[in-house]
């Protein structure tokens, strides 16, 4: 998977039968994915959900990587036909109605709405493809989908951006299972990216938008950010071990979503006995919340030390500030950043942080105005948002290797070309 494309859902040589078997198991698989995301998709659950035999599943699909890859390609099949369904809806909007602001609202919120379903699916396709290049091609061809939804004749200057602001809508939307998004603030948001006559908020976010895109350059290689104990009782001290327990999360996190973590995991990671993490914390709902907080508390270190280095140098401008935040997310902050997408997918599927990361998402706005605030400029709450949900879906974008870009709803970066030992 992570050295070519994907291969053909259920392709065999023994015919017709054969194949619709295998067919019939990355539909199964699709579905599965669909209710409780990739995590759910195992040879047993998808015997149940087909109803055949787990022993024909296995000799469909040597590995679970190979079924996963089934799972995607029928799963993005029936993404794009609920996007071709979203079309038609779309196409028999009122002429009074289908102006480009209330189109592209209207698709974030076909998207947002559907938390265990097409908008989380989307962004488990980017956690895939952040690894292996089949998944990002996946993800490549329903962002087009979407983005050939989205209002054509848009604010110029800010054109680029729309797919990255319905992503970074997206991040801030799906994790909550807060029902249907608030339209009229959608509305607004989305106006200043579509709206044919600028206004002076369209103006100042283009400006800002400007700036990043200066910064569009792959980002650095990631650092470590924290040191993790290399053996049984290297950690001494209660806040020492729950530093440790909590920085090897965050590299589990780095590398694969939350579904698959466990007290036993981490403590081996942490170099700590298992008795440990549970004396630490309860569950690991406890460990998901302090990596959490961690990520957060770490953004408003970083902000606050970019703003005290820009104050010294008298370059203090907010726009600058989220530019160089921005770089930093991208690169010595990658691992946060990636641990921080992993656990809003895994707010997505399960309620139990649906509200840590609904105060999560709160805090990164309050940052944001008030880094505004210390530059003296003063953002509504609504235009925050619409600058969180770019500067994110930005950042994803950039993860993996694509930026947005003139020449079409997505620039893509050339892949890396192998190296020989």
């Amino acid at each position: 998977m992570a050295h070519g494309r994907m291969r053909q859902a259920g392709a065999t040589e023994r015919g017709g039968a054969d194949t619709a078997a295998a067919g019939r198991m990355a539909l199964a698989a699709a579905a599965l994915w669909r209710r409780d995301g990739p995590a759910a998709v195992t040879f047993g659950a998808v015997a149940d959900e087909s109803g055949l035999a787990k022993s024909l599943v296995s000799h469909h699909f040597a590995t679970r990587e190979q079924l996963l890859e089934a799972a995607a390609a029928a799963l993005a099949a029936g993404f794009e036909q609920d996007l071709d369904r979203l079309a038609d809806q779309l196409a028999k909007l009122p002429s009074e109605l289908a102006c480009p602001e209330e189109v592209a609202a209207l698709v974030v919120e076909a998207l947002a709405t559907s938390p265990s379903d097409l908008g989380a699916g989307l962004l488990e396709l980017v956690s895939l493809g952040l690894t292996a290049p089949g998944y990002r091609d996946l993800f490549v061809r329903l962002a087009a989908r979407i983005r050939g939804l989205l209002p054509q004749r848009a604010f110029a200057a800010n054109q680029a951006f729309l797919m990255a602001f319905v992503l970074g809508e997206l991040l801030g939307h799906c994790p909550q299972h807060a029902g249907a998004v608030g339209l009229a603030g959608l509305r607004r948001r989305v106006g200043w990216f579509v709206e044919e006559t600028p206004s002076d908020e369209q103006r100042w976010l283009s400006g800002l938008l400007s700036i990043v895109r200066a910064q569009d350059a792959p980002a650095p290689a990631a650092l470590p950010e924290a040191p993790i104990p290399a053996a049984k009782g290297a950690v001494r001290g209660s806040a020492a071990k729950r530093a440790a327990i909590v920085a090897a999360t965050l590299d589990m996190l780095a590398e694969s979503d939350a579904s698959g973590i466990t007290h036993r995991g981490i403590a081996e990671r942490a170099g700590l006995p298992l008795a440990a993490t549970t004396y630490h914390f309860e569950s690991k709902l406890e460990i998901l919340e302090a990596a959490y907080q961690h990520i957060i508390d770490a953004a408003l270190a970083e902000a606050q030390r970019i703003y005290d280095d820009s104050l010294q140098r008298g370059d203090a401008a907010f726009e600058r500030v989220v530019a160089e935040m921005l770089t930093f997310y991208a690169g010595r902050g990658r691992r946060n950043t990636i641990a921080q997408f992993h656990l809003a997918l895994f707010a997505c599927r399960t309620r139990a942080l649906a509200g840590f990361a609904s105060r999560a998402h709160d805090a990164e706005v309050e940052l944001l105005r008030a880094r505004a605030r210390d530059s003296g400029v003063v953002l509504t709450r609504n235009l925050a948002q619409a600058v969180t949900s770019v500067v994110g879906g930005i950042l994803l974008l950039r993860m993996l290797g694509l930026a947005p870009g003139d020449g079409g709803p997505l620039q893509i970066s050339p892949a890396p070309r192998p190296t020989s030992e």
